[in-house]
């Protein structure tokens, strides 16, 4: 049984090439009891504070985090086969050691148990992180700032909440709440992202990218909920930006979809040049093709080819119109003023 006190300060971690992947101020850690026998571990608290790190994707796949661990070479014919006759051999050893003393076989067996984790005070201050994606052709930097993290109660089974806030670039900020199972993350998880004055110009490497048009200018506030139930995800997207410019095409940049996004924005931007969306996202976290950003961008684009095609038809769809009704409007050649019905007709072709 353990119990005490945990102090770390001025920690650096460094991949194999020497460069810092971590940096950690302080962490303070309380433990009230740990039983290793029964893998309980109750913590009265963790704090952190000054944590500064940053995750790079690289275009082979892997990251700077997978730079930390020296990962064995492939073993010759020889070594395998060599490696298998020990490793039967401590089979042998502890089968016949379990039938002499059958007691061994319980303390063995407790590998198996499940871990049970209780953090009852889980914090962390004054951090910051910091997202590089090198994938594409233009690389995109994302910078995440006093960072602070709260939860109570932490515990990898049963339900958890957690509230995340953050600071981003040019004064954007972002709160995030998390309810949901740790160990069995796929039975139930509710998310709530909520971003505020985010620069689009930072994105424009993914608009490059996947539209083949950057972003020159643009506010953007979001509010995500997302459900999952079952392994089955739901999400409900909300999108408010101001003053969206997109830039000329790149014609040297390929892509597999083929939006007038410039002509897009144009009729999405109301009078005051603001654009709101509703992208809804549904997938099954079982398919091993699941992909959140894969799912909003085919959303997106799928919306953003109706409005290029059809722009009356997508507008008189938000003013509560159907098409019929935009094709004509009944008048009597006899009448010698417009009806209730026209003037409504009439207004509504106005806005439109």
């Amino acid at each position: 049984n353990i119990f005490g006190n945990l102090l770390l300060q001025n920690c650096q971690i460094s991949d194999l090439k020497d460069k810092e992947v971590l940096f950690l101020q302080k962490l303070d850690v309380e433990v009230n009891h740990v039983d290793l026998e029964h893998y309980n571990f109750e913590l009265a608290h963790v704090f952190v504070d000054g944590l500064n790190s940053h995750f790079d994707q690289n275009r082979d796949g892997s990251s700077n985090f997978s730079q930390l661990f020296v990962f064995k070479e492939e073993e010759t014919d020889a070594e395998a086969n060599g490696n298998q006759t020990k490793q039967d051999a401590q089979k042998e050893a502890k089968a016949a050691a379990a039938q002499e003393n059958p007691s061994l076989t319980d303390s063995m067996s407790a590998t198996s148990k499940e871990i049970h984790l209780l953090i009852k005070e889980f914090k962390v201050d004054n951090s910051n992180f910091t997202y590089n994606d090198f994938q594409m052709e233009e690389h995109f930097t994302f910078p995440v700032s006093n960072i602070q993290i709260k939860a109570e109660n932490l515990q990898l089974q049963g339900e958890n909440q957690m509230r995340i806030l953050a600071g981003l670039p040019d004064g954007g900020f972002a709160h995030i709440q998390w309810k949901g199972n740790i160990s069995d993350y796929k039975s139930h998880q509710n998310l709530v992202i909520n971003v505020k004055n985010l620069n689009l110009k930072r994105i424009s490497p993914y608009t490059i990218h996947y539209l083949a048009y950057p972003i020159t200018d643009g506010i953007f506030s979001f509010a995500s909920k997302n459900t999952v139930n079952l392994s089955q995800l739901e999400g409900d997207n909300k999108v408010d930006i101001y003053n969206l410019t997109v830039g000329n095409k790149r014609k040297e940049v390929k892509t597999d979809i083929n939006i007038p996004l410039k002509a897009a924005v144009y009729i999405l931007n109301d009078k005051d040049q603001k654009i709101n969306l509703d992208i809804p996202v549904s997938g099954d976290l079982d398919n091993p093709e699941f992909s959140y950003m894969k799912l909003v961008w085919k959303t997106l684009s799928n919306l953003l080819v109706k409005v290029s095609i059809s722009p009356l038809k997508y507008v008189a769809g938000i003013l509560g119109m159907n098409e019929d009704e935009l094709n004509k409007m009944k008048i009597d050649p006899l009448q010698f003023d417009f009806t209730s019905e026209q003037y409504d007709f009439l207004a509504k072709l106005a806005q439109l």
